[in-house]
């Protein structure tokens, strides 16, 4: 017997004895039944946003009201004037050259402007000539948080060529805004090429969706309104409401340069908090990580360590800039 047990009575030494190996199995039931709860929940929303049918609809007249800049390129049709039909790439001066009509200046110009102003040119009727967009060069989108990121994938234009999704270069922007205030360490930063006003629900399916640890309740647009000397608006996309619900409400319309955060949810943020040795089961077991996407055990690729730098330093010129602003 050891010393002071004979004063204890029996019911006290049996608890005293089970107490270190009770808190063990409660501690494992804890974290089985999370997992489990994780495991069995509703079905993942980052499959959900991709499953959506209503992009056909909601993207009529998206292509038409898309304006060409340099160094967009068009595909031109003109009915027996093979002269005239072919690729045209828009240069420094926004114009395309015709041969020997000259050159046209087009930019600004929707495609069936540039109909329209082809048909002044030739005086062929314009039910004759056919203008479409075939590669979008001069305005993009930005994404920035948990969208799937871009690991090289090849995306098909209008015309069925496959064309590099980040659009040309793939860099950043220096004049970016910095979304700090949403998330200060968003998963991934890129441009996109800007197809025409179509809403934020087309442009993430047209990217290849969000991360299974998205947040879809924190989904944002920051449009600069720089031009109009304007400070930045910020809009709140409901996400989840737009495709669970239907409810288009806050389905925004994206402009040229407008910048679009997808924000981290607590499950994902938990992720982080657990061993190296735990995070490939709790992914597996919470549907957190797919095939192709990424895992915050990954080391970050290269392009989205100098995208993070670029921002970062566009952070800093922003400070820079409203600090000499409030001197003033």
């Amino acid at each position: 017997m050891k010393f002071g047990e004979g004063r204890l009575p029996r019911q006290v030494r049996n608890a005293k004895s089970d107490f270190g190996p009770g808190i063990s199995r409660l501690t494992l039931g804890l974290t089985v039944s999370l997992l489990v709860g994780c495991a069995s929940g509703p079905p993942r929303f980052d499959q959900a946003l991709l499953a959506d049918q209503g992009t056909d609809v909601r993207n009529q007249g998206v292509v038409q009201a898309y304006r060409v800049f340099c160094p967009d390129v068009l595909e031109i049709r003109i009915a027996g004037r093979p002269d005239l039909s072919g690729w045209r790439a828009i240069d420094a001066e926004g114009r395309i050259d015709l041969g020997r009509l000259g050159r046209l200046r087009v930019e600004g110009h929707t495609a069936p402007q540039v109909v329209r102003l082809l048909s002044e040119e030739t005086g062929i009727p314009p039910p004759q000539i056919q203008v479409r967009v075939t590669e979008y060069n001069s305005q993009q989108i930005y994404l920035f948080g948990q969208v799937m990121p871009n690991e090289g994938r090849k995306i098909k234009d209008e015309g069925g060529r496959m064309q590099d999704e980040s659009g040309p270069g793939g860099s950043q922007s220096s004049s970016l805004i910095h979304p700090s205030s949403f998330n200060p360490h968003p998963s991934s930063q890129r441009a996109v090429p800007y197809r025409g006003p179509e809403t934020v629900l087309d442009l993430l399916q047209r990217v290849g969706g969000i991360t299974p640890g998205a947040a879809p309740n924190d989904v944002h647009v920051i449009r600069s309104r720089l031009g109009d000397n304007k400070p930045p608006e910020v809009f709140h996309i409901d996400l989840r409401a737009i495709v669970i619900n239907q409810d288009q409400s806050t389905n925004l319309r994206l402009q040229p340069f407008d910048q679009v955060f997808v924000g981290e949810a607590k499950r994902s943020s938990l992720e982080k908090c657990l061993p190296p040795c735990l995070r490939p089961v709790y992914e597996k077991l919470c549907g957190i990580r797919r095939p192709g996407s990424f895992s915050y055990g990954d080391p970050l690729p290269v392009q989205t360590l100098k995208a993070n730098i670029a921002a970062r330093n566009a952070s800093i010129q922003l400070a820079t800039f409203r600090g000499a602003g409030d001197g003033e």
